[in-house]
């Protein structure tokens, strides 16, 4: 088990954010102390991701602690960019977007604080991409994937997925209850192409096709990230 626990990790040593990643001994210190706590089979030594702004250049911001209000306002800045970014590739001839929403999903964030920090954001860039008649497509690979609250906020024509969403028991389930919402792409995991035999690769899209495939409104291809659904313009069944 190596969960990416990164710099929640600074609560089990009592550091600031800000000396958590610029200290490497604290740093070490933390992630072997996480891995002495919850029993790790190894250490995800995945610290921030503000190197590469920090290599170009950008005056970082490391607050002592919680960031929400902070995080929010920049993410307000970079969506404003995304939004500018979808129409012009829409202006190219596509025929939609597909946004990949990792973050709304159980296993990274709570609903309702995926809600509060993201929601408003993806509402606004999904009218961005609909004022140049694009599609609002989701691709989501995390666990127990929210896609009421996304639905609420985005209203997509097509979701991509690999689990059940939080509000459904099996993927049957998904499809019963969603299928005249949204179009349901899913859902086998890719590495199951090369982890495990031929035949238990067939079982399991065989399980997907069967559990997904009456009533159409629905597709299927190994995780729907492969072709990102490119040419896909309305409902269809594969």
């Amino acid at each position: 088990m190596y969960p990416i626990i990164s710099g929640a990790s600074k609560r089990l040593i009592n550091v600031s954010y800000k000396d958590w990643p610029n200290d490497a001994d604290l740093c070490a210190r933390a992630l072997l102390k996480a891995r002495e706590e919850l029993d790790l089979d190894c250490i995800v030594t995945l610290i921030v991701l503000l190197v590469e702004c920090d290599a170009w250049g950008q005056e970082l911001i490391l607050l002592v602690n919680e960031v929400p209000d902070a995080v929010h306002e920049a993410a307000k800045e970079v969506n404003e960019t995304l939004k500018e970014y979808c129409q012009a590739l829409m202006d190219t001839g596509v025929n939609g977007i597909m946004i990949d929403t990792l973050f709304a999903s159980g296993s990274i964030l709570s609903k309702e604080m995926w809600d509060e920090l993201e929601g408003d954001l993806v509402e606004d860039l999904a009218a961005a991409i609909r004022e140049k008649n694009g599609m609002v497509m989701i691709h989501n690979c995390g666990e127990r994937i929210y896609f009421d609250a996304q639905i609420k906020r985005m209203q997509p024509e097509v979701i991509s997925f690999l689990y059940p969403p939080d509000d459904c028991k099996d993927f049957k389930e998904c499809k019963e209850k969603y299928r005249d919402v949204t179009t349901l792409i899913g859902c086998v995991t890719p590495a199951s192409a090369v982890i495990g035999t031929d035949e238990e690769w067939d079982q399991e899209c065989r399980d997907s096709i069967d559990a997904m495939a009456k009533g159409g409104d629905s597709c299927w291809m190994p995780d729907a990230s492969i072709l990102q659904m490119q040419a896909l313009t309305e409902h269809s069944v594969w």
